[in-house]
């Protein structure tokens, strides 16, 4: 649904900074080592350093190597204690460790051979000047910012925060009376702002006044990379915020219906900046932003790990797989690329594929992922090391098999054609028995894809 917002949704400016003021920025190019790590060969342990083709031998221990001491050259049949860290001196390429090392007097007896670079660190083991050591679009943690002071980088180009404008509609909100309603949505859009790596710009309490809200809208666009509503999304007779939009100039892409898990809403673009109506009911404007708003911020920020994860539900027999396997076809047929995600009850052996799994990658899934108690097991062509590798992977849609208390919309499949009144989950987009897997594909290409 969003796809004509987020194709055109371009990265925010760059700007050089602190690598101390850096955690959780995004890199915005690809950044290229500077030098070696390390910058020389050193011990991997406390011991004795050695010619490895000087052994098995007898060595005359004559000296202490500390770490960040430039030693002297080694003589020929001269060993050099040497403490984890320290660099490897001239004329030695192994290191002895301490807790094997036979030592009499001031000798140091080597009965085996060792092997060239024997508990050694060469130069460059772990980075080689030039190579790429960070890509565009990584998120700066801990690990990544303590390789980049191992490096001696000092300073980051990263990309600015975007911009989002956050303005909610109400007279209810604005007005000095009793009638005066509290609203939570600053704080609560704001801090969700925030948590993708936007910077929130409050842009205030407006009436439900039309030309009010345009008016505002109009002042903003200058200042916003992207911009949110809350309130006045539903189109009844006091709901003027699409309105105030169109009277702004804005081009209006779609207008998503209320669902018990989202509530009515509606996306565009105006003068190039996206913007996004949500409701003014917090739990259902939250749900839209994670599902909409979140994934734009992303893109903003080089974030390739957004795509629509929608799970088909329900009990034991009510035609979870076989739907799953006709929407994985309609899908596949349309060019989109589908990964499948399927909850295994107990832990799953890892040569098992079971007959779920392989009906998913027959009917044309690019890769499955088997959850149960134990670890997931990847199915397909696709095989990282995390869930979260799955997730930024070439992949249009996920459907996940099951998972009946998952937070992500849900399509719930009953096991008698009686609607379920004691389902109270405000996930559950719609119920159906027996669906036909078009029926549900147009529900999800509506709501997801197109």
């Amino acid at each position: 649904m969003i796809a004509p917002i987020l194709r055109n949704v371009k990265p925010t400016g760059s700007e050089r900074i602190l690598i101390s003021k850096a955690l959780g920025r995004v890199v915005s190019g690809n950044l290229f080592s500077p030098g070696d790590l390390p910058l020389f060969s050193h011990s991997r342990v406390d011991g004795y350093a050695v010619d490895s083709s000087r052994t098995p031998g007898t060595f005359l221990i004559s000296g202490d190597i500390a770490a960040g001491q430039v030693p002297c050259p080694l003589p020929p049949g001269h060993t050099a204690y040497i403490s984890t860290g320290a660099m490897i001196p001239e004329g030695a390429d192994a290191v002895i460790p301490e807790e094997d090392a036979l030592v009499e007097h001031d000798k140091l007896i080597v009965k085996n051979t060792v092997q060239c670079w024997y508990n050694v660190v060469k130069k460059g083991a772990l980075v080689t000047r030039g190579d790429v050591v960070l890509r565009a679009g990584t998120n700066l943690g801990p690990r990544e910012l303590g390789l980049l002071g191992d490096l001696g980088v000092r300073t980051v180009q990263v990309l600015k925060r975007p911009s989002v404008g956050i303005l909610a509609v109400g007279t209810e909100l604005v007005t000095g009376s009793d009638a005066r309603i509290r609203s939570g949505s600053k704080a609560m859009l704001e801090s969700a702002a925030r948590l993708c790596g936007a910077e929130p710009l409050w842009l205030g309490y407006v009436r439900d006044r039309a030309e009010d809200i345009s008016q505002v809208i109009k002042e903003a666009v200058s200042r916003v990379d992207l911009l949110v509503t809350s309130g006045g999304a539903r189109g009844g007779p006091h709901d003027v915020t699409h309105r105030a939009f169109e009277m702004a100039g804005a081009e209006l892409h779609r207008r998503i219906p209320s669902h018990a898990w989202a509530g009515p809403s509606f996306f565009g673009k105006i003068d190039d900046i996206p913007f996004y109506g949500l409701s003014g009911q917090p739990g259902a404007a939250l749900r839209v932003f994670e599902l909409f708003v979140k994934p734009t911020i992303g893109r903003m920020l080089l974030q390739n790990w957004w795509k629509p994860v929608v799970a088909i539900s329900g009990y034991s027999g009510s035609g979870k797989t076989t739907l799953i396997r006709g929407l994985v076809e309609l899908l596949a047929a349309d060019g989109y690329r589908v990964g499948t995600v399927k909850h295994h009850h107990g832990v799953a052996d890892p040569g098992d594929t079971n007959k779920d799994t392989a009906v998913h990658r027959a009917a044309g899934a690019r890769w499955t992922l088997l959850i149960s108690d134990g670890p997931a097991i990847a199915v397909g062509e696709l095989s990282p090391a995390s869930f979260e590798s799955y997730l930024s992977a070439d992949t249009d849609i996920i459907l996940l098999e099951g998972f009946k208390t998952a937070k992500v919309p849900r399509f719930w499949l009953r096991s008698s054609p009686m609607p379920d009144e004691s389902l109270n989950d405000p996930d559950v987009i719609r119920q159906y028995y027996r669906p036909s897997p078009q029926l549900v594909y147009e529900s999800i290409k509506h709501l997801f894809l197109v």
